[in-house]
């Protein structure tokens, strides 16, 4: 029985160093490139759902900081290795999905059914992405206009000066559109190609 218990032992150190020693070591042998960019000459690794929003927004035509400001904003938290990639927010009257809080009008005026697949961060993302697109080219790429309209909807600035918004509504959407454009901040001064 020992003999068995010592091979099964033996059997599960080598699987370890199999699998994950020895690759590791060969990655940085090899010099295996990873996402990685330099800034003022200190390497930082990308994480990969920054890299996921720059290619999401590379692909729909948009500023990567813009769609990077919005997570921050629907996240509120500026560190993507706390963001909640299939947040549904059951306090939340609106019933927003996702990692940038889609509402589910939005989704289904987009064509996205079941509301599921809004817990997909892609999903999430590519749906943000074109919600944001068709509002860029109106306000000439202003991330604070569009920070408000995706926070507040397309009429939000409209209602604002008929006098048609309450004052909380105000205070929300401006703290909304500072954490948006903190995020926009960030990602440019950390992520932005040079």
């Amino acid at each position: 029985m020992i003999m068995n218990i010592q091979g099964i032992l033996f059997l599960g150190i080598l699987t370890y160093l199999v699998l994950i020693i020895i690759p590791a070591n060969y990655y940085k042998k090899k010099n295996i490139p990873t996402l990685e960019k330099s800034k003022s000459k200190k390497l930082h690794s990308i994480p990969l759902i920054v890299q996921k929003i720059k290619n999401i927004a590379y692909d729909n035509k948009i500023n990567p900081a813009i769609l990077y400001g919005i997570v921050v904003a629907e996240q509120n938290n500026n560190n993507p290795k706390d963001w909640n990639t299939d947040a549904y927010n059951e306090n939340d009257p609106t019933g927003a999905y996702g990692l940038t809080q889609v509402l589910g009008s939005t989704a289904w005026s987009f064509g996205v059914n079941p509301l599921s697949l809004l817990n997909d961060p892609s999903a999430s993302l590519e749906l943000t992405s074109h919600y944001i697109s068709k509002n860029i080219p109106i306000y000439k790429g202003n991330m604070k206009i569009v920070a408000g309209i995706y926070n507040g909807g397309p009429e939000i600035f409209k209602n604002i000066s008929d006098g048609e918004v309450g004052t909380s509504i105000i205070k929300n959407i401006t703290k909304y559109i500072e954490k948006a454009t903190e995020g926009y901040n960030y990602f440019n001064a950390v992520y932005k190609e040079n």
